[in-house]
C-alpha cells in the first residue's frame, strides 16, 4: 500500500518536472520566434509604412469620389451659362446647366427668328422651363416662336391677363401644347441641373402698372448668383426689399432696360451687384438706358455690359467665379476685361465659347428681306408655312391648307415654323 502511494507520488513528481520542462521549452521557443518576428518587422518597416500610406490614400480617394457624386462642393460643378441675347429693345435670356435649358422672355417680334435660330445652333431640343417675366410684346413675342419649335416642361408666368393679340397668341400656343401656366409665388424654388432659382417677385399684383407684376428670379450656382426682374419698377423693387427675400447677387440684369423708374439706389444696395447687364436697343426712342440709371450703377461700382454696345453677352459661372464673354468689346467706361467678384478671387480669360452671332445675324438679315407683306400657304396640321411654289403645297390636304398674306416675322410670332424645303 505504501509502495503504491510512493509510486504514485514519484510519478506525479516526474509529470510535474516534465511539464515544467515543456513550458520552459515553449517559452524559449516563443522568445526565438519573437526575435525573428522583430527582425522581419525591422527589415520591412519602410515597406509596411508605404503600404499603409497607399491604403490611406486609396480610402481618401474613395471618400472624395463619393462626396463628388453627391455634388456637395463647387469643384465638382460643370458650369452654368447665362446668355443675354441681343434682341434689340426687349429681353431674352437663355440659361444652360448640365444639359438643362431655360428661356426667360423671348424678345420682340423682330427678333423671334433670331432667338429660335440661336437655340437651334446650341442643339437644344427641349426646355425645362420657359418664363414670361410679364406680357409686354417685347418680352413674349419671341416666346411664341420658341414654344412652337421646342418642347417645354414647365411654363411660368404672372397671374394677370393682358388685352393684346400677342397675349392671346401665347395662350393659344400653351393650349396647343397642353401647358398650363404656373403662377409664381415668392419664395418658391426650382431645381435646374446643379443650379437653383428662387422666385423673388411679384410680391403683390398691381392693377395700375403691369411692369410691377413682372416675375423676378434669383439663380444660384455654387457661390455665384444672378438676379433678373423683367420690367419691374420702383414699387415692385420696394416690395421685394420689404419681403425679406434674399436678393444679394453677383450679376443684376437691369430692370426695364435702364428706365429711370427702375434700378433704384435702394435695390442696388440690397442686391450689391458686381456686374450689371442692360438689354436695350441701339438708338431706341425711349432713351434707355437713362443717365440716371447709369450714374447709379457707376456709384454702386458695377461693371456694365449692354447689348446695344456689346451684342449678345454670355456670362459663364464655374460655381466660384463668373467670366463674361461679350460678342464685341466696347470702349464705354466700365465695360472691358473680366474683373474679380472679390479681392481674393481671380478671373481668367481662358473660357471659350463658340459664338453663333455672325451666322444668326446673317439669317436675320436674310429674313428681313422677307419682312414685307407676302402670300404664304400655312399647313394648319403641321404648323409650318410655305412658299406658293413649294412642292409640299401640292401634296397638302386641302382641309389643312390656309392662305396667309402678311410678313414672315408675323407668322413666326404666331407660332408657325418655316418649311425647311422652300425656306420661305
Amino acid at each position: 500500500m505504501i509502495n503504491s502511494i510512493n509510486k504514485k507520488n514519484g510519478l506525479r513528481k516526474v509529470m510535474i518536472i516534465v511539464g515544467m520542462c515543456f513550458v520552459l521549452g515553449l517559452f524559449s521557443g516563443c522568445l526565438d520566434l519573437s526575435d525573428e518576428t522583430n527582425e522581419n518587422q525591422t527589415g520591412n518597416t519602410t515597406e509596411n509604412i508605404t503600404e499603409s500610406i497607399d491604403s490611406t490614400e486609396a480610402t481618401s480617394d474613395e471618400q472624395i469620389t463619393s462626396e463628388a457624386n453627391i455634388g456637395g462642393t463647387t469643384d465638382d460643378l460643370a458650369g452654368l451659362t447665362v446668355t443675354f441675347l441681343d434682341v434689340g429693345q426687349g429681353n431674352a435670356v437663355l440659361f444652360s446647366c448640365d444639359d438643362h435649358y431655360m428661356m426667360m422672355d423671348g424678345g420682340p417680334s423682330s427678333a423671334s427668328s433670331f432667338v429660335v435660330a440661336y437655340l437651334k445652333k446650341q442643339n437644344i431640343e427641349s426646355l425645362d422651363y420657359v418664363i414670361a417675366s410679364h406680357y409686354d410684346s417685347d418680352h413674349i413675342n419671341g416666346l411664341v416662336g420658341v414654344l412652337n419649335v421646342f418642347d417645354t416642361e414647365t411654363f411660368i408666368g404672372p397671374d394677370y391677363v393682358a388685352d393684346t393679340k400677342i397675349y392671346d397668341s401665347l395662350m393659344d400656343k400653351l393650349a396647343a401644347q397642353n401647358l398650363t401656366i404656373t403662377f409664381p409665388k415668392a419664395g418658391d424654388s426650382y431645381t435646374f441641373g446643379d443650379a437653383v432659382f428662387t422666385i423673388v417677385a411679384p410680391i403683390t399684383y398691381s392693377d395700375d402698372n403691369e411692369n410691377d407684376n413682372s416675375v423676378g428670379i434669383r439663380m444660384t450656382y455654387g457661390d455665384t448668383s444672378f438676379l433678373i426682374y423683367g420690367d419691374g419698377e420702383e414699387a415692385g423693387e420696394q416690395a421685394m426689399i420689404a419681403s425679406g427675400e434674399e436678393l444679394s447677387s453677383d450679376v443684376l440684369m437691369v430692370s426695364h432696360h435702364g428706365s429711370r423708374n427702375a434700378t433704384t439706389k435702394e435695390i442696388l444696395e440690397a442686391v450689391k451687384p458686381s456686374y450689371a447687364v442692360i438689354s436695350v436697343g441701339a438708338d431706341n426712342s425711349y432713351g434707355h438706358p437713362t443717365e440716371e440709371v447709369l450714374d447709379r450703377l457707376a456709384n454702386a461700382g458695377c461693371t456694365v455690359y449692354r447689348t446695344d454696345l456689346n451684342g449678345t453677352i454670355q456670362a459663364y459661372s464655374d460655381g466660384k467665379t463668373i467670366t463674361f464673354i461679350p460678342e464685341r468689346q466696347s470702349d464705354m467706361s466700365g465695360v472691358g476685361e473680366n474683373q474679380n467678384l472679390s479681392d481674393d478671387t481671380t478671373k481668367t480669360d481662358n473660357v471659350t465659347r463658340e459664338s453663333t452671332t455672325e451666322k444668326v445675324q446673317t439669317e436675320i438679315e436674310a429674313g428681313s428681306e422677307k419682312a414685307a407683306e407676302h402670300t404664304y400657304i400655312i399647313n394648319t396640321n403641321t404648323g409650318k408655312f410655305h412658299e406658293l411654289s413649294c412642292r409640299s403645297v401640292k401634296r397638302m390636304n386641302d382641309s389643312n391648307k390656309k392662305e396667309y398674306i402678311g410678313s414672315r416675322d408675323d407668322l413666326i410670332t404666331q407660332g408657325y415654323e418655316p418649311c425647311k424645303i422652300c425656306n420661305p
